[in-house]
């Protein structure tokens, strides 16, 4: 919690890498969740990607994932951790 975070795109403003580490799991304001997309150079939707720097060695053996708990379109539940 609260380390640095980087995604590869900004869908709305608010909604940036800092905010899925902030310890907020409540899921009802859209606005406290990252929100992250990537196009390439022909304007394509690609995969996107979120990261964080843990800043150190771990060794880590799950990670859990909160998607907003409010309908606000269609979410691709898809990820995979590296």
């Amino acid at each position: 919690m609260g380390k640095p975070a980087t995604q590869s795109g900004t869908v709305y403003e608010d909604r940036i890498a800092d905010n899925a580490v902030d310890g907020n799991t409540s899921g009802t304001d859209p606005n406290m969740c990252a929100s992250t997309f990537y196009y390439d150079n022909l304007f394509r939707r690609l995969w996107a990607w979120w990261q964080v720097d843990l800043e150190d060695f771990y060794l880590v053996k799950a990670v859990t994932a909160y998607f907003p708990t409010v309908e606000l379109g269609t979410y691709v539940n898809i990820y995979s951790a590296f």
